[in-house]
């Protein structure tokens, strides 16, 4: 078992800049969405993409310092992100770009 009191060691460092970097770029599609105009769709995908971006941003925290590998957290933040891509596009289509 690791220490919780001890510092973190360099990949867990790295493992947890990675996931907070995926969360910022998440949060960083929302704003992207709503920068041309302001719609229905556009606001809905822009709260998905910000919901998946808290998602992701409070599983780095919990993993923070964790050398152990994340059981569940990597599948839902991989389907999450890639359920987001789909819908994205699928609602940038619908609304013509």
């Amino acid at each position: 078992m690791t220490d919780p009191s001890a510092p973190p060691t360099l990949p867990s460092e790295r493992t947890a800049l990675a996931w907070e970097r995926t969360a910022v770029s998440a949060a960083t599609i929302a704003g992207v969405v709503m920068f041309h105009r302001v719609d229905a769709v556009r606001v809905t995908l822009s709260i998905a993409a910000l919901t998946l971006a808290l998602v992701i941003w409070v599983l780095s925290r919990r993993r923070r310092g964790r050398l152990t590998p994340p059981n569940g957290a990597v599948p839902i933040v991989g389907w999450g992100t890639t359920t987001l891509a789909v819908v994205l596009l699928a609602g940038l289509f619908i609304t013509g770009g």
